[in-house]
């Protein structure tokens, strides 16, 4: 599937994951993937859930044959949709591209009361998540014998995400991002509009880049 970005405000068409990766590392400016095309269809934003991902993961996997390449989309957008969820829903935070999802969900696993081991079992889970996101673009294969343990991790990820303060998050992200910048990798941008996730309209006061 190919990558629709943005760069300084020029759209750039990406054919191969890998090759986006290297390109938007050496422009190391504002590239913006566009996160319909790259997550999902318009469709399944409006209409599913993280937990809902989850279900059709199970769904895809348990076919005969088992549709392994739907399995592993479905399993990556769950960790994807919640991550982006969770930030629109406690603060009007927009994370625009896959770099700052992974970025911001280990952030967000930080402010956690969990313990040391559990925070980094939580972050191996997004390590499974991005596995079946390669699996997708085929940069990596993986057996059926292993999804559903990838599916059951990823679920506890989006358990515990939903579990997160969001109070606490908020708090934090403004003291880090806003009122200083803590991260010169980490680009927030003032924004005033909306947008729809999941059935529901979002208005989106930061969007973020890393």
């Amino acid at each position: 599937m190919p990558f629709k970005f943005l760069v300084d405000g020029h759209e750039l068409i990406c054919s191969d994951e890998n090759d986006f990766e290297v390109i938007k590392e050496k422009f190391k400016k504002e590239v913006t993937v566009d996160d319909q095309k790259n997550w999902q269809t318009v469709d399944e934003m409006v209409k599913y859930t993280a937990t809902d991902f989850i279900k059709k993961a199970r769904h895809y996997l348990k076919l005969s044959p088992p549709d392994l390449l739907q399995s592993a989309e479905k399993t990556w957008l769950a960790a994807a949709y919640a991550v982006k969820e969770l930030y629109l829903s406690c603060g009007r935070i927009n994370p625009m591209s896959h770099y700052s999802l992974k970025y911001f969900y280990h952030f967000a696993i930080e402010q956690s009361p969990k313990s040391f081991a559990e925070k980094y079992k939580l972050r191996q889970y997004w390590t499974k998540a991005e596995k079946m996101h390669r699996h997708v673009y085929g940069s990596e294969r993986y057996q059926s014998s292993t999804f559903e343990l990838i599916i059951s991790q990823v679920e506890k990820l989006v358990q515990e995400l939903e579990q997160i303060d969001r109070a606490k998050l908020l708090k934090s992200f403004e003291e880090d991002y806003i009122i200083k910048s803590s991260d010169p990798t980490v680009v927030i941008k003032k924004e005033d509009c909306k947008i729809t996730l999941g059935g529901v309209e979002f208005n989106v006061d930061y969007s973020v880049y890393v």
